[in-house]
């Protein structure tokens, strides 16, 4: 219910839960589409030259990812119950598996990414999405438990990890204009950025598959690191800490939550989390069709010491 006195369609919070509302739907669309014409199935199998020592890495890797994923989730269900409403890193938990629907696109303009085939996997739902001409969709494949599934989850633990570190920053310096404070968000997020990307390219999970625009760290190698990538990424989540940390200086709600004081009940963390997003998947939709194809390759142009289990498409079966 709307509290007496406030009308609904004046709060920001209502437009961006709309807007997520929309996104949601268009997944289910496509879900249901590849569910039905028999899409859900594992795509390749076989060891790829994999050393024992890498898969059984990738294994343990695997066990971690699902292990932080239910910690995070017990973590911040006891964050809700404590303050009796959903907190940003909550709604970003939540995004970050309703936007799923998102990933095959890194694959949409050419090949960006090489996802490890030793690793649990199952076919891309990409080719049911309207408009869709990645390239070979018959061997394109989402791994749930390494790269592009649970681990969209721990997305909220960058915001937790990166507002973390703004706070320490900033704790001695309460008067900074906008200005260096944004600034300060960008770098420390890059910072959180380039940790947790190079930890989940060192395990193997997944790499970038050809030399990169610009400098990276270990440039040239299939565990390379473009650095506009970490910027780009950096951007990515400053865009969430930033306005998380202009709205607790205020003492305000986080912009997108404005509004949802006025719900009662589920229709609260509903809004909230729709709200969130409805951000979250426009973000990734920015980076996946506009800043991404700056990475992609054809095959003749993958990275020579790329491990076979990486190799990404039908590219390795050849």
């Amino acid at each position: 219910m709307i509290h007496h006195h406030t009308s609904l369609w004046r709060q920001p919070n209502i437009y961006w839960a709309l807007l997520g509302l929309l996104y949601v739907g268009f997944s289910m669309v496509v879900y249901g589409r590849w569910i039905i014409d028999g899409g859900v199935h594992s795509v390749g199998s076989g060891d790829y030259g994999t050393s024992a020592t890498r898969r059984l890495l990738l294994w343990v890797w695997q066990g971690v990812v699902v292990a932080l994923t239910a910690a995070l989730a017990v973590y911040l269900v006891r964050r809700y119950r404590a303050a009796r409403q959903i907190t940003l890193s909550g709604a970003m938990f939540a995004s970050g598996l309703l936007s799923l629907w998102v990933t095959p696109l890194y694959q949409y303009d050419g090949y960006v990414f090489g996802l490890s085939r030793v690793t649990v996997n199952v076919s891309s739902w990409g080719p049911w999405i309207p408009g869709w001409h990645g390239d070979n969709p018959e061997s394109q494949f989402i791994t749930p438990l390494s790269a592009d599934g649970l681990p969209y989850t721990l997305m909220a633990s960058w915001i937790l990890v990166s507002r973390w570190l703004l706070d320490r920053v900033c704790s001695p310096r309460k008067n900074w204009r906008r200005t260096t404070l944004l600034v300060a968000t960008l770098a420390v997020c890059m910072a959180a950025s380039c940790l947790f990307e190079q930890l989940w390219i060192l395990t193997g999970s997944y790499a970038y598959v050809s030399a990169s625009p610009g400098p990276a760290l270990f440039a040239g190698h299939w565990y390379q690191l473009p650095l506009l990538e970490v910027f780009l990424l950096g951007m990515w989540t400053a865009t969430f800490v930033f306005m998380d940390r202009l709205a607790r200086d205020r003492g305000t709600p986080f912009p997108l939550f404005r509004g949802s004081e006025h719900l009662s009940g589920w229709q609260q963390p509903v809004a909230r989390i729709l709200a969130v997003n409805a951000l979250f998947t426009t973000l990734t939709l920015l980076w996946t069709l506009v800043a991404l194809p700056a990475f992609s390759a054809s095959p003749s142009q993958l990275n020579p010491d790329l491990p076979l289990h990486l190799t990404p498409g039908d590219v390795s079966l050849d």
